[in-house]
């Protein structure tokens, strides 16, 4: 159970508490702005600016911050997490670590998505394992945190999520325009 919370939130605490709340601030504030911003290209610099911020978190979170081991540790086994889970091991700590990968990336799918409108579902796919591969294999660089395909996974997962939830957003956001420009 400790080395559950250790993973789950313990790097964040590493980190000042006033810089975290600083940068969620931003982030917030940025997502409201892109939300009801009326500026097209002025929400989509927002989002990319949150974008990298996101990812540059996701790294300090998962890599920089984080103490490390004291000896390496890999699984190449895809979807080992669920074994655990079947065997009923660990259910709840191992659900939730799955949770929290797949909305530590969920922000990036959706920003990218909102910064650069035209990118496709096979580039979001690109780029979230792409972070998510760096994320890991500098984990297993340093000893920080194990190196897991569940972890890439469920990172790619939440970041297309992230992607569908900002499709269907602007979509509707596009559909309300057209509707108030025919009237």
């Amino acid at each position: 159970m400790i080395e559950f919370k250790v993973y789950a939130f313990g790097a964040v605490s590493i980190i000042p508490y006033i810089v975290y709340w600083i940068l969620l601030a931003v982030l917030v504030v940025g997502f409201a702005l892109i939300l009801f911003s009326q500026q097209t290209q002025r929400a989509q610099k927002m989002a990319r600016l949150i974008f990298v911020e996101w990812v540059a978190l996701i790294f300090c979170s998962a890599v920089i911050f984080r103490e490390a081991r004291a000896e390496r540790a890999i699984s190449l086994v895809p979807l080992s997490s669920y074994f655990c889970i079947a065997e009923n091991s660990y259910l709840k700590e191992v659900a939730v670590i799955n949770l929290l990968n797949i909305c530590m990336f969920l922000p990036v799918g959706f920003f990218l998505k909102c910064g650069y409108r035209s990118v496709t579902c096979k580039k979001v796919f690109l780029i979230g394992f792409i972070v998510s591969f760096f994320v890991e294999l500098l984990q297993f660089t340093f000893s920080k945190g194990l190196c897991e395909v569940d972890d890439l996974i469920h990172n790619v997962a939440g970041c297309m999520v992230g992607y569908a939830i900002a499709t269907l957003i602007l979509t509707e956001s596009n559909d309300k325009n057209k509707k108030k420009i025919k009237r």
